[in-house]
């Protein structure tokens, strides 16, 4: 192993305001594929073996899933009459870990976004690529060294994934292909203004078909092509612009869907914390519905000090860095009032 691909290998703890990848953080769910439609595949013309003129054969491609295995076995009847096979291995077997951490950058003026993979050693797939929904302009992007690659998602990543934009980093140069099962990397981050949310993660392994080299029936082809992209996702932090116009109650509920996100999460390790905070700012919300902004900003004093003592207590990164950054913002709005 070179020294550039030990560098993005850690054990403990991660940089940039990720505590570990420990904790409670949950693994992206793995999808359930057991099934892959596709369109009939009809007939085509090969040379007859005795006249060598165009003779019409039934293709009769076949998709069928392996219990054991977990893959798909792709059949079909090929030109020289025999029977092909090509094994399809879905990205049903990748348990990929993301730990998220956000620092503010006062030089910069922007909050640093980090990130953290870790291929769980129960994967059975290489991680290859992270994909990231954002909702803000970011800058100074980063990877963990030369063997990643980065760029925004293209129209096509847009639309599939249902988003407005959004990062993604992959592994796959200067011959590295992936984090295998027990590995991790760090150094994924970029700067934004915008404030941290729960926003979309998804991971891809690296793809594999194994078989002949006799071209896939196009029907056969478009549906693995489609079923490529049934892969794990879930929700991390990334940054979001703040809503406009800007109503201080609106905002409040929008922190408590931020505490029961991250208690589902396990970003919030302990429930009667979640409690609290949670009732913390519903205090708030009647606060500032009554137009009483002298106790609501009593409030966010108090919120952001027992998310201060909370802090790799029971906080995971991913819930300070929501709690607190907010709750600053809410806090800057109200003394504007």
């Amino acid at each position: 192993m070179s020294k550039v691909q030990v560098s993005i290998l850690v054990s403990g703890l991660l940089l940039g305001g990720i505590t570990s990848t420990a904790g409670h953080r949950k693994p992206l769910p793995r999808p359930v594929l057991k099934k892959i439609e596709h369109a009939p595949t009809g007939t085509r013309l090969r040379p007859d073996p005795t006249t060598g003129q165009p003779v019409e054969y039934r293709v009769d491609g076949k998709i069928t899933y392996d219990e054991k295995s977990g893959n798909f076995l792709l059949q079909w009847t090929g030109r020289d009459g025999t029977r092909k096979t090509i094994v399809y291995e879905p990205a049903t077997k990748l348990d990929p870990v993301i730990a998220a951490g956000v620092e503010y950058d006062g030089k910069a003026d922007r909050f640093r976004y980090s990130y953290g993979l870790s291929n769980l050693p129960t994967s059975r797939q290489k991680l290859t690529h992270l994909y990231l929904e954002l909702r803000a302009p970011i800058q100074e992007v980063k990877a963990p060294d030369a063997t990643w690659h980065s760029k925004p998602f293209t129209d096509f990543l847009r639309e599939k994934f249902k988003v407005e934009g959004g990062w993604v980093w992959s592994q796959v140069m200067q011959g590295r292909i992936g984090l295998l099962p027990g590995e991790k990397a760090v150094g994924l981050s970029y700067l934004s203004s915008g404030l941290p949310a729960v926003v979309r993660c998804y991971a891809q392994p690296h793809p594999i078909l194994v078989g002949i080299g006799e071209e896939l029936p196009e029907e056969l082809h478009a549906a693995i092509h489609r079923e490529m992209w049934t892969i794990p996702y879930g929700v991390t932090v990334g940054p979001a612009l703040p809503p406009q116009p800007f109503e201080p109650a609106s905002f409040a509920r929008r922190i408590i869907g931020m505490v029961d996100v991250s208690l589902q999460e396990g970003w919030i390790e302990s429930p009667t914390v979640a409690q609290e905070i949670r009732t913390l700012l519903g205090n708030a919300v009647a606060a500032l519905q009554r137009q009483d902004i002298t106790q609501a900003a009593s409030i966010v004093r108090t919120l952001l000090q027992r998310v201060e003592q909370e802090n790799e207590r029971t906080l995971l990164s991913e819930a300070y860095a929501l709690l607190k950054f907010n709750l600053e913002f809410l806090q800057k709005q109200l003394g504007s009032r």
